[in-house]
């Protein structure tokens, strides 16, 4: 996937789940993110469904970096931002095109949750 093709579905995901923040309870809202927030630390998201073998990263994120989902959830202002020397701690090792202070001037006022 190209890097602009995935800023859009990162610009996309933001949309939606600023919607499901908007219009459904804290609970469901709460409970549609969870996985991201494993997702930003490595994880896979937990099972798509039960009893299908495939998970949430695997079916729907594959080629997505850790740093992508913590974008989501910063664009949603659910974790702190990071410093760039927290950035480059956390996510170094993905060799990331941009920094974190050009990808945040970039969409910065673009949404509003």
């Amino acid at each position: 996937m190209s890097n602009t093709n995935k800023e859009d579905q990162v610009t996309r995901l933001i949309a939606s789940y600023a919607r499901i923040k908007k219009v459904y309870s804290p609970v469901h809202y709460r409970s549609r993110i969870e996985p991201l927030f494993e997702m930003s630390e490595g994880g896979d998201g937990g099972p798509w469904r039960e009893g299908q073998g495939v998970t949430h990263r695997d079916l729907h994120y594959s080629d997505w970096k850790d740093s992508d989902f913590y974008k989501v959830l910063l664009a949603l202002e659910e974790v702190p931002q990071l410093t760039d020397e927290e950035w480059e701690a956390r996510f170094g090792h993905e060799k990331e095109e941009s920094s974190l202070s050009l990808w945040l001037n970039k969409i910065r006022g673009v949404f509003s949750v």
